[in-house]
């Protein structure tokens, strides 16, 4: 992957999914509060637009998503694009054996206090994370 033109550290972008607007909106609330910036999408189409054209550190979505794709759906395709996205999941749906196994640990069951999500955000971001440099909002692949 190659750097982008002007090396400007920010802090560690979120794309919260979710179809339902009340629960984006609560958790970006959460997320801006916490320091991170955040965008988001109400489906997985519009996700996949959105991971096509800016750089997400962390994608947080919930599993069962309507109409065309669920969030288990949206995390395999969103890491063929980005094999290293981490991922987050946030749902009212506990049945966490339908997750693959690398994201059972990445999961925050509805509803949450603010600690949880914070808790689970530090979690899916090791020591060792850094968000990527960006410039401007596109996302840069080598090549």
């Amino acid at each position: 992957m190659r750097k982008t033109v002007r090396e400007l550290r920010t802090p560690a972008r979120i794309l919260v999914v979710d179809d339902q607007k009340i629960c984006r909106d609560l958790e970006r609330a959460f997320l801006e509060h916490l320091g991170y910036d955040v965008i988001e999408a109400a489906d997985g189409d519009t996700a996949l637009a959105l991971l096509r054209e800016e750089w997400v550190d962390l994608l947080s979505t919930g599993i069962n998503l309507w109409p065309e794709m669920d969030g288990i759906e949206l995390a395999r395709r969103a890491r063929e694009q980005n094999p290293d996205l981490k991922v987050l999941f946030v749902s009212a749906d506990t049945r966490i054996e339908r997750l693959e196994p690398r994201d059972r640990d990445r999961f925050v069951p509805k509803p949450y206090t603010l600690r949880q999500l914070k808790d689970a955000v530090a979690d899916a971001f090791s020591a060792d994370h850094e968000p990527h440099e960006r410039s401007g909002e596109r996302r840069h692949d080598g090549g």
